[in-house]
């Protein structure tokens, strides 16, 4: 809408008062205040006018300074609103990228510094926080301080021209302090790594960007089906992800069900061999004894082959199967400091020694010198055997 005059004409939209107290639904209340508080309650002024296509009726005025004034009226229509189709462009891209952008550190500085800017009164209070008594008293504080902050912002819009001729110099001032200070909170805290809070921050940005494509779209049932295929393809894409992890999880657990237990094999301890070495011996003992008492045992013919049939029959009767003699020279033999190990420690000693100190016996006689040979005496080669015990 244009309107022409030679004297001082000008467009009043809204007509009506912006009165959002009395809405008939919640939806009426919601279209209310994002037609007349968003982004800034500002009554148009101006000899032009855009004015978004709506399936009502909107009412606009031409006020003048003089009572009779002649001017005239040029209503134009648009195809497209760049304003309104970035918008639209942005809350896409925004709501498919949300969970990429809660994790970058640049977003992450980014949107911080500019919260800073925007709302000076918050970061201070955030920043002051730690002295603040109560909770409850914190709570009223930000309320109030995001109350002052939007006021703020309003009254920077409204009187922008005149902060950007006569006051830039205290603009850019602020500026630097805000941002610097911005910077140094997010720098302290560092990025976000809670899972939860980056849980909650992606769905606030995909709340934003739908709340950014509405406002792209002047046709409201468009704006719905719109934003409910992209809610119902991400939910999908969701109900598909837990699906499939509800199938992996009952998998799973039939897997274990039907799995076989593996065998542990655990090493025995140094007692735990012993005790089971006495109890296999004593139960392969017994059962020897039960043997040699059945019927079907050929005992004449064990007789015969053995050197002490005295000693059977009395093992038979339950008596030891070695005598006391045999104890001793096993212990003597076999024990810590018996003879065996002593001959086994020397004879290492001895090897080691003739392999530094002697030439190779492996090798041929042309590779010995003369010398080595005159003082050349062969080691004597051990075989250590254990001693032969005899049972019976």
């Amino acid at each position: 809408v244009n309107v022409q005059s030679q004297d001082d004409v000008h467009i009043v939209f809204p007509v009506e008062d912006n009165n959002c107290k009395e809405p008939e639904t919640f939806i009426h209340f919601i279209q209310c205040v994002l037609r007349f508080y968003w982004p800034f309650p500002k009554a148009s002024n101006e000899p032009s006018l855009t004015i978004a296509h709506t399936d009502e009726e909107v009412c606009f005025g031409i006020k003048s300074t003089k009572p009779s004034v002649k001017y005239s009226v040029h209503v134009t229509r648009k195809k497209h609103d760049l304003y309104r189709l970035s918008l639209f462009v942005i809350g896409i891209l925004l709501l498919f990228s949300a969970r990429r952008l809660c994790r970058n550190t640049v977003f992450y500085y980014t949107v911080g510094i500019s919260l800073g800017i925007l709302s000076i009164f918050i970061l201070t209070l955030f920043v002051l926080r730690r002295f603040t008594p109560k909770k409850k008293t914190f709570l009223f504080m930000l309320s109030g301080c995001s109350y002052l902050s939007y006021m703020a912002v309003q009254q920077v819009v409204n009187h922008w021209d005149e902060i950007r001729t006569d006051y830039w110099r205290y603009a850019v001032g602020y500026l630097l302090f805000s941002g610097f200070l911005s910077f140094a909170v997010c720098y302290k805290h560092g990025p976000i790594t809670n899972k939860q809070s980056l849980n909650l921050l992606t769905w606030t940005l995909q709340i934003i960007a739908l709340l950014l494509m509405y406002l792209g779209i002047t046709y409201p049932p468009a704006a719905y089906a719109v934003i409910s295929i992209l809610v119902s393809s991400k939910a999908l894409a969701f109900s598909g992800v837990l699906i499939c992890r509800i199938i992996r999880g009952i998998f799973q657990i039939l897997k274990k069900s039907f799995k076989a237990k593996e065998l542990e094999i655990r090493l025995l301890s140094e007692e735990e061999y012993r005790k089971q070495g006495d109890t296999e011996t004593r139960a392969s003992l017994q059962e020897l004894r039960e043997n040699c008492l059945s019927p079907e045992f050929p005992a004449w013919e064990a007789v015969s082959r053995l050197r002490s049939p005295k000693r059977l029959a009395e093992f038979i009767r339950g008596g030891s199967h070695v005598t006391d003699e045999e104890i001793l020279e096993h212990d003597k033999q076999y024990c810590l400091g018996g003879t065996y190990f002593e001959d086994w420690i020397f004879s290492s000693r001895d090897e080691e020694q003739g392999d530094q100190d002697w030439p190779n016996p492996l090798q041929s006689q042309e590779d010995v010198d003369e010398e080595d040979l005159e003082y050349y005496q062969p080691t004597e080669q051990r075989s250590l055997a254990p001693v032969d015990l005899e049972l019976f």
